[in-house]
């Protein structure tokens, strides 16, 4: 064999042994990087809940959670009575009410239940019913507004506001179950409805004797029903376990779960790289311990931890982006590392984000509406709204209310018969206009007595 022949020789079997080596890294690495052993995520486990039919208000509400209920979804226009876009019609209020009373009538009864809990997402495995449908419940959850109004509009002071009163107690209800996002969202959606509508009461609300002190003890009784945010966890822990147990399918060559776009980019890379079940498990479980610290944190402090988050979801998509196939063969648990990155930290971000704004939005519609609760008094004994709030401090022995974005007090302006909080941008406009307080610079609300 001539010399020449033994160099290509050598030289074939030298790139067969690279490309080997190459498809083979992984195994090959494999035996020199272990997966971690399990992890203790104990601390985000949920224990399975089970609550006795008779004292749960999911099932009364069950039939008007459903996407195939037998009610019919009521009118479009009742949410128009509710702003004021529509002059209050009293004949047609009526028979809407009248039309929908066996909906009003299981709502009422629910709120009345000690407690709820959706029977399909009380052990942290499933995603909770999965027929449900917000936005139709929401439509008859407005349904108890209109009542709410319409007693007032007929001298039932004390019966209005008891009776908004038991959205709060409904929607506090679904928040402090063991619940999902979505059911999440639904709880704070009907206690959100249940605030405005009490501030629709305030416009409506006719001076009388005692009328001052009722509107005092409505505004202690909101006290109970703000939400504390340490406890409300299990949203996290309930997506945290589910996304536990897809891992554990993922483990087994299992991507089913995963988004089209997502499964073919981990089926392609699965062969390639490494995938460490208990490191990608420790890498989600301390992704939800930070959004459950991070939900706990005051909403003045929103900005900043947005701005972390954005950065730190920038560099890590960076790293993956500007990687070589070489750099990534030695990349800890790299399909690991693609899955948190893409699946858990990109959509779970996107959830948090939208939960932390619902809550503070909730917070800043709870102060406004007893600060509003608080000048109404005022404005019922003296016959005119206070010059300033340490006219309502010296005349009630009260603390104003606080604004959540800014841990100090709400701020009025009586020029412009306004409340407002200085918002998310953390600075003080003097209150702003628009048509939706929500999407406001500084929220504002109308003073409209």
């Amino acid at each position: 064999m001539s010399k020449f022949r033994k160099i290509v020789l050598m030289i074939i079997g030298l790139i067969i042994l690279v490309i080997v080596l190459f498809f083979q890294m992984p195994n090959i690495l494999g035996l020199f990087i272990k997966d971690i052993p399990p992890i203790n995520d104990s601390d985000l486990k949920i224990t399975k809940v089970d609550v006795p039919k008779e004292q749960n208000a999911y099932y009364i509400l069950e039939p008007l959670f459903n996407r195939d209920n037998a009610y019919q979804s009521p009118p479009s226009d009742v949410n128009p009575y509710l702003t004021g876009e529509k002059e209050w019609d009293e004949e047609v209020v009526k028979g809407i009410l009248s039309q929908y009373s066996k909906e009003i009538e299981l709502i009422y009864n629910a709120a009345d239940m000690p407690k709820f809990q959706d029977p399909y997402a009380n052990d942290g495995v499933s995603d909770g019913n999965d027929i449900l449908n917000p936005a139709l419940f929401m439509s008859f959850i407005r349904l108890i507004a209109l009542d709410s109004v319409y007693s007032m509009r007929n001298g039932k002071q004390e019966e209005s506001f008891d009776k908004a009163l038991k959205l709060l107690s409904l929607g506090q209800k679904i928040e402090n179950s063991q619940t999902t996002f979505i059911l999440y969202y639904i709880g704070v959606g009907i206690k959100d409805t249940g605030l405005k509508t009490i501030q629709s009461l305030l416009d409506i609300v006719k001076a009388a004797p005692g009328t001052s002190n009722m509107l005092l003890h409505y505004q202690n009784l909101l006290s109970q029903y703000i939400e504390d945010s340490k406890l409300v966890e299990t949203p996290f822990k309930t997506e945290y376990t589910g996304w536990a147990n897809q891992i554990d399918a993922f483990a087994l060559g299992d991507f089913s779960e995963l988004h089209r776009e997502e499964r073919e980019l981990i089926n392609k890379l699965s062969d390639k790289f490494q995938f460490q079940p208990n490191r990608t498990k420790l890498s989600a479980a301390n992704n939800f311990r930070l959004f459950i610290s991070d939900f706990r944190k005051s909403c003045n402090l929103i900005n900043e931890i947005k701005d972390r988050r954005a950065k730190f979801e920038l560099e890590g998509y960076e790293i993956f982006k500007k990687s070589t196939i070489i750099k990534l063969y030695f990349v800890k648990n790299t399909v690991g590392e693609i899955i948190n990155k893409y699946v858990v930290e990109d959509s779970y971000t996107f959830s948090w984000n939208h939960i932390f704004e619902a809550r503070c939005n909730n917070e800043v519609l709870f102060s406004s509406t007893r600060l509003l609760m608080l000048l109404k008094a005022y404005a019922v004994e003296e016959g005119k709204l206070p010059d300033s709030l340490e006219d309502v401090i010296s005349k009630y022995t009260v603390s104003i209310p606080i604004d959540p974005y800014s841990t100090s007090s709400m701020k009025y302006n009586k020029g412009k018969k306004i409340i407002y909080s200085i918002g998310k941008d953390l600075k003080d406009s003097g209150g702003s206009e628009g048509d939706y307080w929500n999407l406001m610079d500084d929220p504002t609300f109308n003073i409209g007595f």
